[in-house]
């Protein structure tokens, strides 16, 4: 479960990679700034709070709150920054990515709460394979 946490919450953040890099390709360097201060800032309050009543889930859970919180606010600034409406961002940058992006979350909920007694090298089958189907759907949109 905690892994699976983990996991959203880095797929989650990774939305904010392009628009980082946006604002970085035009020179806005104090963004990023803000968007890393506000990142330390939602972990201070969030991992001990959550990991004291929450053990371990709780911490994982709080990187998760944090990925949603920046991402948000990254995509806020850089849509505003640049000029253009945030759904136009999205279906320009995220489009391609959504489908198969909705179909790994379905797969780890079903993998997590289906399918738990897998050994290791099942489970790490299961992450190539949707690795491996995700490359190639991409580069079938291409």
């Amino acid at each position: 479960m905690i892994l699976s946490i983990i996991t959203l919450s880095g797929t989650i953040g990774s939305f904010s990679a392009i628009p980082n890099l946006v604002l970085l390709g035009l020179g806005n360097s104090k963004l990023i700034g803000i968007f890393s201060a506000i990142t330390i800032t939602s972990y201070i309050i969030f991992i001990p709070l959550l990991t004291r009543f929450y053990g371990l889930i709780g911490a994982s859970s709080a990187l998760l709150i944090t990925s949603f919180i920046v991402v948000g606010f990254v995509l806020k600034m850089t849509t505003k920054s640049i000029g253009i409406k945030f759904s136009e961002f999205f279906s320009r940058i995220y489009s391609n990515h959504f489908l198969p992006i909705i179909l790994i979350i379905i797969s780890f909920i079903v993998y997590q709460y289906f399918i738990v007694n897998m050994s290791y090298f099942y489970e790490l089958g299961f992450g190539l394979i949707i690795i491996f189907s995700y490359y190639l759907y991409l580069q079938k949109k291409k």
